[in-house]
């Protein structure tokens, strides 16, 4: 049978259809809804060899030493400025006057960028975004930076925030980042339908990345679309039963399969580093133990292990107060391999009566606890 495109009311019908042509029905799409094209995403040959050279640096000085070169070799790359970066504030304690002095040397746009950003300063952000706009007008990058300086006030404008990164990707409709977080502005203004039109743009951009596709999952559970959340989801989960055995914290015991199978589980996979984790979910989660009250079973899962950082948050309180009545469990390589990786915090996986993984979301909201539950009722409806 020809692979055709089928007209079906006011819907396309794509799914059969050859790749290219799927492609282009979709950057006809995001050019009528956004008035630009989503184009795929370009890496400059610097920034090819920075990761290159990177992998092959064997200490976090010698990673150094290479963010630093790299830094002055292309002064004009904020995309290579901004790995730069990320790598001295991983590996180095450079303060954030180090980028103000490159900057009064030289008030690039890239050092401008590099300066506001390792800032972390409301007023410096909208200063140097304000800049860029002005004298570099065709950046990306300053439209960028005024949106993330607005959404960082305690009650920012989302319409502003929103037209920023609608303004930035109007001059460079290539940089996947932009799409990243206009989909998240539109998901934290609460309007659900055009943030997933968003992250499909992002799809086009970055077909590799599976950030897009993460949040999308979350967006089709909030709408309760089921028929595309788990078109989705499904190939990304693994087939097999969760099977190994995960200490418990502060027990000698162990969580295995046996005691997973026969309900439905929810696994909160955090990392004590995580904010959201930390502030959000795992409070909440407590409170409803504490009170009887939590509507499904649910282990947290410290999925990076056992660890120093790890004991103190649990031989402590949560954020309110209350002692922990959560069971909690020392995650492994072995357990995130068989989910798949575990790749952001916190991740929520629904287990079956089988322990096989069968409905995934990430992050945390106000409506997490609803999504879950609505989950694990659509899963028994497949399941039976």
């Amino acid at each position: 049978m020809k692979s055709i495109l089928r007209i079906q009311g006011n819907h396309l019908n794509i799914k059969e259809t050859p790749i290219i042509v799927r492609l282009l029905v979709l950057l006809c799409a995001a050019t009528l809804v956004f008035g630009y094209a989503p184009q795929p995403k370009v890496v400059t040959q610097a920034e090819t060899e920075f990761e290159a050279a990177l992998a092959t640096a064997e200490t976090d000085e010698a990673q150094i030493e290479l963010a630093k070169e790299y830094l002055d070799n292309y002064p004009d790359n904020i995309p290579l400025g901004r790995s730069a970066q990320n790598i001295l504030n991983r590996k180095s304690d450079t303060p954030p006057d180090w980028y103000k002095t490159r900057k009064e040397a030289a008030p690039t746009s890239t050092n401008r960028y590099l300066w506001a950003r390792a800032s972390q300063d409301h007023d410096v952000m909208v200063e140097q975004a304000n800049w860029m706009m002005e004298n570099d007008a065709e950046n990306f990058w300053g439209y960028y930076l005024a949106a993330t300086a607005e959404w960082d006030t305690e009650e920012p404008d989302m319409d502003k925030v929103i037209g920023y990164f609608e303004q930035a990707l109007a001059k460079d409709p290539a940089q996947y980042t932009g799409y990243l977080w206009l989909g998240y502005a539109y998901e934290d203004a609460n309007k659900p339908e055009q943030a997933l039109e968003v992250f499909k743009a992002a799809k086009i951009v970055d077909p590799e990345d599976d950030s897009p596709k993460q949040a999308m999952l979350g967006l089709y559970a909030q709408m309760k679309d089921a028929d595309e959340y788990f078109e989705l989801v499904t190939p990304m989960l693994p087939t097999n039963p969760v099977t190994v055995e995960l200490p418990v914290a502060k027990s000698t015991a162990d969580l295995n399969t046996v005691k997973l199978n026969g309900e439905y589980t929810v696994l909160d996979c955090f990392a004590q580093w995580c904010g959201p984790c930390v502030k959000m979910s795992l409070p909440e989660w407590n409170e409803l133990t504490a009170q009887n009250e939590m509507p499904f079973k649910l282990y947290a899962v410290h999925a990076e292990g056992e660890n120093e950082a790890a004991h103190k948050l649990l031989d402590s309180t949560d954020v309110n107060g209350k002692d922990w009545s959560l069971t909690f469990l020392w995650g492994t390589e072995e357990f995130r391999n068989q989910l798949g990786g575990v790749h952001a915090f916190p991740s929520y996986y629904i287990l079956d009566e089988k322990a096989v993984p069968r409905a995934l979301i990430l992050g945390h909201s106000n409506h997490t606890r609803e999504t879950l539950s609505w989950l694990i009722d659509e899963v028994k409806k497949r399941s039976s």
